[in-house]
């Protein structure tokens, strides 16, 4: 984490969390749901032949289960 500049050291003091730690990861996190998740929902999508306004209704209907 210290390498992905999350957190920083301090000699004999112990390791603390950057600023702006949070918000980093949490783009880094979005990034990795779209790449996993997103891409493929879509590329199946395609395949499938489905519209983005079906997928979208799809994933409606899931949410309000």
């Amino acid at each position: 984490m210290v390498d992905e500049e999350i957190i920083y050291k301090r000699r004999g003091i112990g390791m603390f969390v950057m600023e702006g730690a949070k918000t980093k990861l949490l783009n880094e996190r979005k990034k990795q749901y779209r790449n996993e998740y997103i891409l493929p929902l879509l590329e199946e999508a395609k395949r499938l032949g489905l519209s983005m306004e079906t997928v979208l209704k799809l994933i409606k209907e899931e949410e309000q289960k």
